[in-house]
């Protein structure tokens, strides 16, 4: 990145760094600049004009995964209860012989309703709002992203 004449850095944030990659967003007194290098000769630069963008914030997003697996293996347990009560009580003899295959079926459901309660990964993005759209980078959500952005805010009023 080159610095334009008069223009100069006010806050650096990495979204993400290892030894030869890396994310970062950086904050001038004119625009915003984001570079992503992921190796080391591949890098791309994406600048946005203070003057163009409209809002920067945080955005929290859920993985809906685990309560989808968590509203399958309930209805399924509901599934296999009916069906378990039906042959048991629904014949003038029980049939256990085929309610005991039924056993390792209620142990897998019951793992997956542990799995479902377990609570669903959050992303943090920070979304960048302009005249031409919307614009969202993963991020870390901590207190240097929250000064980050309010160092943005503060050169877009």
């Amino acid at each position: 990145m080159k610095l334009k004449e008069g223009e100069k850095i006010i806050k650096e944030y990495y979204f993400s760094r290892t030894k030869d990659t890396f994310n970062k967003g950086i904050l001038t007194n004119s625009r915003l600049v984001f570079i992503s290098k992921t190796s080391k000769d591949n890098q791309s630069e994406e600048n946005y004009p203070l003057s163009k963008l409209t809002s920067v914030r945080t955005e929290k997003e859920r993985n809906g995964f685990r309560s989808k697996v968590l509203g399958f293996a309930i209805i399924g347990m509901v599934v296999l209860l009916i069906a378990t009560g039906f042959m048991i009580f629904g014949e003038s003899e029980p049939m256990w012989t085929e309610v005991s295959y039924f056993i390792p079926v209620y142990l897998i459901l019951i793992w997956l309703i542990r799995f479902g309660l377990k609570p669903d990964k959050v992303t943090t993005n920070l979304v960048i709002t302009q005249m031409g759209g919307v614009k969202r980078y993963s991020a870390r959500n901590n207190k240097e992203l929250d000064e980050f952005i309010e160092k943005i805010n503060e050169q877009l009023i």
